[in-house]
């Protein structure tokens, strides 16, 4: 009986001592996942953290931005309707049949107005001007009862510019196969030169000592990338430099079938020219 006892104590000392191992080992494995888990859960957070504040991120910027475009389309429109303001376009309101009316396209500067100085039938003149009110430049058109009286009417207008015939004495090559004539004469320096039916003359104090030829050759050269309505038979333009070189006056008439039509300004040649070449 005690040999008995003492197998009996051994037997249940041993199933203790792996039940106990047993037990510790499940808590070690439950701690382990538990804190596993905990990891888990607090990575998860932390990226559902950071992809909330993404998409946050995400949407201020794309409020922002769409701010943006709506405030630059803002401006844009607003800058159109400034220059909506203008009024050039006036060859609906001419007496004269339309088909005959020739205005400008092109204006030096922005926010130009036209009016009518004179709304006939039989002639036309409209002033433009520019946001202060300053004179951009005048053109008109007139109609007479036949070509000839046309071309008599637009001569008696031209009788006071000058032209300087051909010599050998003060010709000058302007390019593009043209040649450009000087004279001198109490004080006035003119130079002239011919492009097809049109008769070019610039005119400036002596005094000033105006590069005359040069400005020639600039004119010479944007005509030959734009040309010039076409006269039935002649075509003027008449550059005046005022003392000291700096503000001109230039007159552009030409003469079309019964028609003749007249640009005055104040702005630089190559500017002239360029209203005149819009003219439609």
């Amino acid at each position: 009986m005690k040999n008995l006892s003492y197998k009996y104590l051994i037997t249940a000392g041993v199933c203790g001592a792996l039940l106990a191992g047993c037990s510790s080992s499940s808590t070690e494995t439950d701690q382990d996942a538990a804190s596993s888990s905990q990891v888990e859960v607090s990575q998860s957070m932390d990226s559902t953290s950071s992809m909330s504040s993404e998409s946050s991120a995400e949407s201020t910027s794309s409020q922002e931005s769409t701010t943006s475009s709506s405030s630059q389309e803002v401006s844009s429109s607003s800058s159109e309707k400034k220059n909506d303001s203008s009024k050039t376009d006036v060859t609906s309101e001419a007496k004269m049949n339309q088909d005959a009316v020739l205005l400008p396209t092109y204006f030096p500067t922005d926010g130009v107005n036209a009016a009518f100085e004179t709304n006939k039938e039989e002639a036309y003149t409209v002033n433009y001007t520019d946001r202060q009110g300053n004179k951009i430049v005048d053109v008109s058109g007139t109609i007479y009862t036949d070509a000839d009286t046309a071309l008599e009417k637009m001569e008696d207008k031209m009788n006071g510019a000058v032209s300087v015939e051909p010599n050998q004495e003060t010709d000058e090559d302007l390019g593009h196969g043209i040649t450009g004539y000087g004279e001198g004469a109490a004080g006035n320096q003119y130079f002239s030169w011919e492009e097809g039916k049109w008769d070019f003359t610039i005119h400036s104090l002596t005094q000033d000592e105006m590069d005359a030829p040069g400005i020639a050759k600039k004119v010479v050269g944007y005509l030959e990338e734009h040309a010039l309505p076409a006269p039935s038979e002649k075509g003027m333009v008449y550059m005046d430099y005022q003392q000291g070189g700096d503000d001109v006056d230039v007159e552009i008439m030409w003469q079309k079938e019964d028609r003749v039509y007249e640009l005055h300004t104040s702005q630089v040649p190559l500017e002239a020219l360029k209203m005149v070449v819009s003219m439609k």
